[in-house]
């Protein structure tokens, strides 16, 4: 099992016999495979993956400079800022910091593999990936995230341990992905 999370109110992937899962929210407030949310989050009518947002990343481009170095959780990374531009326009950056400690690489991994997860239902969208998506997966790829934005790491571990199901308790029905739509 692989567990991988940000502060309150924020996400974890957690991957445990070659599934994987995203927790949502405070409590967390929300579990799903993380290929039915990728699924259902790309083409959506809002937020970060609506169809809108994608169609537009087909339209900019990402450039990514390399910053200094900062330490999370005792772990050293490297700073990058990630800048959109669309034609003459550059958005605020966004800055994320990556470790390539080997420790981390099976989370690394993990963080990756939800990325691949949205490139088809991206590609199926819009018929291209976008240049943007592209950059920041090779990024991605190179080592794991520590802090993407104010959003900082504040778990990262591999277990190997058996987790306890007997006490988890969903917040409503199972459905399928069909039914959600």
């Amino acid at each position: 099992t692989t567990v991988y999370g940000a502060g309150h109110g924020g996400f974890g992937f957690v991957t445990r016999e070659n599934e994987g899962y995203v927790l949502l929210g405070y409590e967390p407030v929300a579990l799903g495979r993380e290929e039915d949310l990728a699924a259902l989050m790309v083409g959506a009518r809002e937020g970060s993956f609506s169809r809108a947002r994608i169609e537009r990343l087909t339209r900019q481009r990402l450039e990514i400079t390399e910053g200094g170095t900062e330490r999370i959780l005792g772990i050293e990374g490297r700073v990058y800022r990630l800048t959109l531009i669309e034609g003459q326009t550059r958005l605020e950056p966004l800055e994320i910091v990556i470790s390539t400690d080997p420790g981390l690489a099976a989370v690394g991994r993990e963080v990756l593999r939800h990325i691949d997860l949205l490139r088809d239902p991206i590609v199926a969208l819009v018929g291209e990936e976008p240049q943007p998506f592209a950059a920041a997966r090779a990024l991605f790829a190179t080592g794991t995230p520590l802090r993407i934005d104010r959003m900082r790491m504040n778990r990262m571990e591999t277990e190997t341990r058996a987790v306890r199901v007997d006490g988890l308790v969903l917040p409503g029905p199972v459905v399928s992905r069909r039914e959600l739509h």
